[in-house]
């Protein structure tokens, strides 16, 4: 699937740099729904079809997670490039491109009240909750996908093969006494798409914790009736997430097609196929540095990426000191040769930026690793 050209990859998505370059793809729609956001951003939802099946997505609940946003742009681009008309027919899709655009702006998973909007279903205490919910309560979506992305430290299963795509069926509470069809719908729905993948990736998709999140508003969703997906794009090998943008766009393409043209065959088997989908593990991180002498102590030293939007760039955040075994790493530099460090050279936080030790850059400058310097690239 190829990517819409005029919004390339990069950690940072907001909703003035959509509406600016990613318009495009809502050729044909309508505005259906508009409103504002804390901070006085607007938030629109766009519909185009005439069908019976109504689909209902959005993105960027959470404003730092614009990867998704970026698949549901080339899942509607190839709609545009690879579809006929006749498909509006028989589905009407609404699209609320970023739902957060407060967050997306300053690059955090909060709206600009500080309220995590997933954490919010029930309550309705921020203007972009209640316009989601209001939304779903006059367009009656009959499936509703829910767009996010996950850390990179996520692998499929047992296996060091990153979780670039996790899915999930939300829950209902235990006692919750409706109909579960629509979840069983939902399950279906998944295991169908997934079984039209290309079987190379399977390797890399993952089933997303199915705890019951009673504020969550995919598990709200699925109390309320609708068929809810949740789509989380996570790591690779490139930290743009690039294959991740991908491989969710053609899941939405399949789950699409699965929907308007249902075959009993492949959904007699497609609650085994999600079923058989391996877990999300907590098994990677993004580079590990591996023993590190300090005052004459032998030990790993775990980091994760963190894009620092002001600097256009990664800041790396100390995750793990100690001998780490029992996870495994996109990038690992072995430092068995470094000189040793005193305790006044060596400087971390764990939880917060820290600087390479220069000690260390030979290292991984010889491993072609560019560390904290890390510019995103399109």
């Amino acid at each position: 699937m190829k990517r819409f050209p005029n919004l390339p990859t990069q950690p940072q998505l907001t909703s003035e740099a959509f509406y600016k370059n990613g318009m495009e793809v809502l050729e044909g729609f309508e505005l259906f729904r508009e409103s504002m956001s804390v901070l006085g951003r607007p938030i629109r939802a766009y519909v185009r079809g005439k069908g019976g099946i109504r689909v209902l997505i959005w993105t960027q609940m959470h404003g730092d997670e614009s990867a998704s946003t970026f698949a549901v742009v080339d899942f509607l681009h190839d709609l545009q490039q690879n579809t006929t008309d006749r498909i509006w027919d028989k589905v009407t899709l609404c699209v609320v491109p970023i739902l957060n655009p407060d967050g997306a702006a300053a690059y955090t998973r909060y709206n600009g009240l500080g309220v995590d909007l997933n954490r919010d279903a029930r309550h309705l205490t921020s203007p972009e909750s209640a316009f989601l919910v209001s939304l779903a309560t006059d367009f009656k979506p009959h499936w509703a996908f829910n767009m996010h992305d996950q850390r990179t430290i996520f692998a499929a299963g047992d296996t060091n093969n990153p979780a670039t795509l996790a899915l999930l069926a939300p829950s209902m509470s235990e006692t919750y006494t409706g109909s579960v069809m629509h979840r069983k719908r939902a399950i279906a729905l998944i295991g169908s798409a997934v079984s039209q993948l290309p079987k190379p990736f399977y390797s890399n998709i993952a089933r997303f914790d199915d705890a019951f999140y009673p504020l969550a508003m995919g598990d709200f969703f699925q109390e309320k009736g609708i068929a809810t997906v949740l789509v989380e794009v996570g790591g690779s090998e490139n930290i743009i997430r690039h294959s991740g943008r991908t491989l969710a766009a053609r899941f939405l393409k399949e789950a699409l097609m699965v929907i308007l043209n249902p075959s009993a065959q492949v959904w007699h088997s497609a609650p085994g196929t999600y079923e058989s989908l391996p877990p999300n593990t907590n098994r990677l991180r993004d580079i590990i540095f591996a023993n590190a002498n300090i005052d004459h102590h032998i030990v790993d030293v775990a980091v994760q990426l963190r894009y620092n939007p002001i600097r256009e760039a990664w800041d790396m955040v100390c995750d793990t000191v100690g001998k780490i075994d029992y996870y495994e790493a996109y990038i690992r530099i072995e430092l068995a040769d470094s000189p040793s460090l005193n305790s006044r050279q060596w400087r971390f936080s764990i939880g917060e930026t820290f600087e390479l030790p220069s000690e260390w850059e030979t290292f991984w400058k010889e491993q072609n690793f560019a560390s904290y310097q890390w510019v995103y690239s399109s």
